[in-house]
């Protein structure tokens, strides 16, 4: 008969893995964008502020998972321009070379500080035999959640 002492790692490690869990599954919710209302109204411009949802699919930024509002601010999910474009939506507009640098770190922060901060948090599992054996042995049966966490440390490939 194992002895509460005994099922103490395996305990802690299932309580972590879930904390885990709900951790990714509420970034995830975090960064998913609904619609782009940037695009919808840019799209129809025909002077420089045009954009057609081709080319801006095939930008790099957007490839990379940028919208407008990550340097020009904004609310994409407003269809109301007053409203999406406004300052209570915190939108810059035109920015200049040391906004776009001060926005690049912010946005490197933003993308690569969680990812960091995961993949010590699961780093902290492995160090340990006993922990890293029941965190296995919990995620092989959850093929997704295995894909999730590996996102959420190593994100999309470039």
């Amino acid at each position: 008969m194992a002895t509460l002492q005994s099922k103490a790692p395996a305990l802690f490690a299932s309580r972590c893995l879930l904390v885990v869990a709900a951790g990714l599954l509420l970034a995830a919710a975090a960064h998913a964008q609904t619609k782009n209302s940037c695009l919808e109204c840019h799209s129809i411009l025909t002077d420089n502020l045009g954009v057609t949802e081709e080319k801006f699919s095939q930008d790099i930024h957007a490839q990379k998972g940028l919208t407008c509002a990550s340097c020009h601010g904004g609310d994409a999910n407003n269809d109301d321009p007053e409203i999406a474009m406004g300052k209570k939506a915190g939108f810059k507009g035109k920015i200049s070379r040391s906004q776009m640098e001060q926005n690049y770190v912010h946005t490197w922060k933003k993308q690569f500080s969680g990812r960091l901060r995961t993949g010590r948090m699961v780093q902290r599992f492995f160090g340990s035999v006993v922990l890293s054996d029941v965190l296995i042995s919990l995620l092989k049966p959850l093929p997704s959640l295995t894909d999730k966490l590996i996102s959420q440390t190593h994100g999309q490939p470039f």
